[in-house]
């Protein structure tokens, strides 16, 4: 395994662990989607990493005409990726707010600073 390929796991393995806190730690809010915080984040690492094979690939300076088809199905991907993540994140700060006081003032701060980015 290359120096390159190592670097790449475990930023691989330390984002999936990432995610897999996040996504116990809002189980407090939202159980129906416990299922698809996961699945976030694996397409998450699968999307970065075939972001870095793109950018290598353009570095090369040819794609195939199967391989511009491939990067059109990774475009779409990262696109519902997205929608995904926004609704996850819009729906959280749904929840937050509706539980008003239940809500730890910390969270609030987080999930608001958040909203604000998004």
């Amino acid at each position: 395994m290359s120096s390159d390929q190592e670097t790449s796991s475990l930023e691989a393995s330390e984002r999936w662990e990432r995610w897999l806190k996040v996504s116990i730690g809002l189980l407090r809010f939202e159980q129906a989607d416990d299922a698809a915080r996961p699945q976030l984040g694996r397409l998450d690492i699968r999307l970065i990493e075939a972001d870095d094979w793109w950018e290598r690939r353009f570095a090369s300076g040819t794609v195939t005409s199967e391989e511009n088809s491939r990067l059109h199905e990774h475009i779409t991907l990262s696109y519902l990726w997205l929608l995904g993540a926004y609704e996850f994140i819009r729906t959280l700060c749904q929840r937050v707010w509706s539980e008003g006081p239940m809500t730890p003032a910390d969270v609030q701060a987080k999930v608001q600073t958040y909203e604000e980015f998004v």
